[in-house]
């Protein structure tokens, strides 16, 4: 089945609200039949937290990362194509856990 696409819903919404603590993104977005990235998207443009200790993965570090006001500086210092990028994430998920 096609995933939705449009903005999200107040319903979808709520539910990302719910489950951020306890579900991964990838997890919230199969449950809600919407990709990854809107997803990713309404976390980080709302600002929601991860402060559940036993919750923090990852991705949802990534995700804080991203949410940073410096990030857009980050991307424009930082080369994907060479895994700069990625080096610098995994290095700053490793300096926070």
């Amino acid at each position: 089945m096609a995933k939705k696409r449009g903005q999200l819903s107040l319903d979808e919404q709520q539910f990302i609200k719910n489950n951020i603590g306890q579900l991964t993104v990838e997890q919230i977005a199969d449950q809600i039949n919407r990709s990854v990235k809107p997803v990713e998207r309404y976390i980080i443009e709302n600002r929601l937290s991860f402060d559940k200790e036993e919750n923090i993965t990852d991705e949802n570090l990534r995700l804080k990362l991203h949410a940073k006001t410096f990030w857009p500086e980050i991307i424009r210092q930082f080369d994907e194509d060479t895994g700069e990028l990625e080096y610098f994430e995994n290095t700053w998920i490793g300096l926070v856990k």
